[in-house]
């Protein structure tokens, strides 16, 4: 029962943690004309994203444990396919100030 509280009460700061990285690049992605709309865009696709995955990890959480384990599993490993080659590239960089 532990693991569950400390995951509970690590959780948000671990998604407000990957919420302001997201945000430091984004000014580095769109014009300073268009920023705007950049952030508006990115914020509602990621509610959007959030709300779908919240959605089908509940309805794989009635089904069966192992089901959501495996979602787990495999949208990490997807981030990483994603992830790689762009840290490889460069392009996940920051320019050089």
């Amino acid at each position: 029962m532990w693991c569950a509280e400390t995951s509970q009460s690590s959780e948000p700061s671990g998604r407000r943690s990957s919420r302001l990285a997201a945000d430091a690049r984004k000014p580095d992605l769109a014009p300073t004309a268009r920023r705007g709309l950049a952030y508006g865009v990115f914020s509602a696709a990621y509610g959007l994203a959030w709300l779908v995955g919240a959605t089908l990890i509940g309805a794989l959480y009635a089904r069966s444990l192992p089901e959501v384990e495996l979602l787990a599993v495999l949208t990490q490993a997807l981030a990483l396919v994603v992830f790689v080659p762009l840290l490889r590239s460069g392009k996940g960089a920051r320019p050089a100030a």
